[in-house]
């Protein structure tokens, strides 16, 4: 399902919501270190903090995020979230250039995964050049 922002006048942001459980599942063996502790205090305090061993995690993916400003962005990934919550996702996972500012609040907890992107191109074909983009995020 594809969301879309509108002021009125035009389109000024989109996004979707990929659900890869059909295929793809994330499945809880157990926990260690900082990740044992933190179950044994949530067990404790009789919340929820992590999921149960031996649980299915569900992670859907926000892609194809785009806007003509922040206020767009973070629009539509609230109705992103918004979805996920809907659908029981506990993992909305989100990928972005570095230098763009994310489109979640500063208190929202968030983990940061560096990687590398390579173009490929045959020796015949000129180069694709440079292009800002929004990335997908994809766990192998």
């Amino acid at each position: 399902n594809f969301l879309a922002c509108y002021d009125g006048c035009a389109v000024t942001g989109c996004g979707a919501i990929w659900d890869a459980s059909g295929f793809r599942q994330v499945r809880v063996l157990g926990y260690s270190g900082i990740y044992a502790k933190l179950r044994s205090i949530g067990r404790r305090l009789k919340v929820g903090l992590l999921p149960e061993p031996g649980s299915r995690v569900r992670v859907q993916f926000a892609s194809f995020l785009r806007g003509s400003c922040d206020l767009s962005r973070r629009k539509v990934f609230q109705g992103l979230v918004d979805e996920a919550r809907q659908r029981g996702a506990q993992f909305l996972v989100f990928g972005q250039d570095a230098q763009d500012k994310p489109p979640v609040p500063r208190f929202w907890p968030r983990f940061t995964m560096r990687s590398s992107l390579y173009q490929l191109s045959w020796s015949d074909e000129d180069s694709l050049g440079f292009a800002p983009s929004g990335y997908e995020v994809a766990w192998l």
